[in-house]
């Protein structure tokens, strides 16, 4: 079957040996696409922009990528102090966005190469709906 045309799902297993995988949406064609250097892979997205796999790994302490047979893996990200205990990951446009556990934060940053990391509090997105809704308000008047 032409692998254009093939529905992924993808897990993560921590069972006997940590691993990263992926089978088609019917369970046929399973095959792991990372299983070295891997430890607690927490969460689990789809870039579907950039056609890519990100994870969060708490134990390791990064965040990392590959294409979605596995080729191509980078760290996106790897601190002590910037990731004490992340849990689950989403991107959107050149951001990553993730959840820590420990610092009971979001947080974002550069997709590509882990930059510019930045804590996304609530006082920011009250800020933010304040802003449109003031914006949307003149827009109407």
């Amino acid at each position: 079957m032409n692998a254009l045309y093939f529905r992924w799902m993808y897990w993560t297993d921590w069972g006997k040996s940590t691993k990263i995988e992926r089978g088609g949406m019917d369970g046929s064609h399973r095959m792991t696409i990372v299983s070295h250097k891997v430890s607690w892979p927490n969460g689990l997205t789809l870039d579907l922009v950039g056609k890519r796999v990100f994870w969060v790994d708490a134990k390791q302490k990064l965040i990392s990528s590959c294409n979605y047979d596995g080729s191509e893996r980078r760290v996106v990200l790897h601190s002590e102090e910037v990731l004490g205990h992340p849990f689950s990951i989403t991107t959107f446009e050149d951001f990553v966005f993730w959840t820590d556990w420990d610092k009971k934060s979001i947080f974002k940053a550069n997709k590509f190469n882990g930059g510019n990391v930045t804590s996304v509090s609530a006082q920011m997105v009250i800020n933010a709906l304040f802003d449109f809704s003031r914006l949307l308000y003149f827009v109407l008047v």
